[in-house]
């Protein structure tokens, strides 16, 4: 389903964090004012082994319960590492070392009502063939902010593309991993969930978030993802907007590209003959472009001062599926979820 074209708020979200439960060096209460003080609405506790409830003083935010669990091996030897969120009891990990038993924990995740995500992908050693033989889970961890503070192994995005080319439709979540907060390296406030739902209340949010109904960001902020006769993208300025599709199919707007593009035609410059027309005009201190290419396909951007605002183009540049990745000028990213062509 399509966020973008659904009802309700947006509900920024943290799926993945440690406390002094296990080994993170803040307290519950602690952990949830900093994340209320950073502008988030809901928090959910996912330390190793256990499940963190926050009853009394729940520090402004929805604070939910979930669990990290280790388990398993992957064909590299090491453990899967399995969120569980959403969920009221603790769950063990046991059974043997094949995917079977990381198959169980996923089942079991299910069974209790919650929803299970695979963590950090690249951290963990996984290949693809570690994660298309288990079903059920809802996504895997795109970006993690602990990850990539610690060691630089915190985006695991070829990791999802190569599931994706495999056939399985799974989402895409940034997330924190956050066990030290106030201290280097710093791993916390750096992911997060847009999630679309109703109101402010678990069983809203968990739906939502089954259904796919989020994005996943660093930063930037994606406004619009229309797919209809064309795709149409409207985002916070960014450097470049990536339409990402099956294997070599897709379509970059890089605003240094169009821009020198524009450039090149205002001054009668000749390109290789892959340019059939461009048309522009500035609007509102901004420029708007249309590019048609040899074979017929269309782009359209907009930008501001700011970078790229709102890019379109024709669906012949993708197969199977797409999903968007926002860049802004600062490195830092967004991501939906994939959307299957010709759904509704």
């Amino acid at each position: 389903m399509n966020p973008f074209e659904s009802k309700g708020r947006w509900f920024k979200g943290s799926l993945h964090c440690h406390t002094t439960n296990s080994d993170g060096i803040l307290p519950p209460v602690d952990v949830a004012r900093a994340y209320a003080e950073n502008g988030y609405d809901f928090v959910v506790f996912t330390d190793h082994g256990k499940v963190t409830s926050l009853a009394e003083d729940n520090g402004g935010v929805l604070p939910v319960g979930g669990e990290e669990l280790s388990v398993g091996r992957s064909k590299a030897g090491e453990s899967y590492h399995v969120i569980a969120i959403g969920i009221e009891g603790e769950l063990r990990a046991e059974g043997g070392d094949g995917p079977e038993s990381v198959q169980e924990v996923v089942d079991d995740i299910a069974d209790s009502g919650g929803l299970a995500f695979i963590a950090h992908p690249y951290w963990s050693g996984l290949v693809p063939e570690d994660m298309v033989c288990v079903k059920g889970y809802l996504g895997i961890e795109v970006f993690n902010t602990g990850c990539e503070a610690e060691v630089g192994k915190g985006f695991s995005i070829v990791h999802w593309d190569q599931v994706l080319s495999l056939g399985r439709m799974v989402k895409g979540v940034a997330v924190d991993d956050a066990h030290r907060y106030l201290y280097p390296p710093y791993d916390a406030f750096g992911g997060w969930v847009w999630v679309r739902a109703d109101e402010l209340e678990w069983g809203c949010v968990a739906k939502a978030i089954g259904k796919g109904l989020f994005y996943s960001s660093m930063g930037p902020k994606i406004t619009l993802v229309e797919l209809g006769k064309t795709l149409r993208v409207k985002c916070s300025g960014a450097k470049q907007v990536s339409m990402i599709s099956h294997n070599g199919s897709g379509m970059v707007f890089d605003y240094p590209t169009v821009k020198s593009i524009v450039e090149r035609r205002k001054r009668g410059e000749k390109d290789d003959g892959a340019i059939s027309s461009v048309d522009f005009e500035y609007v509102d201190g901004g420029m708007e472009a249309e590019i048609t290419l040899r074979n017929g396909r269309k782009l359209r951007g907009m930008s501001s001062n700011e970078g790229i605002i709102e890019a379109e183009c024709d669906l012949g540049f993708f197969n199977r599926y797409v999903r968007i990745e926002v860049v802004d000028k600062e490195n830092r990213k967004a991501w939906t979820n994939p959307l299957p062509l010709g759904a509704e």
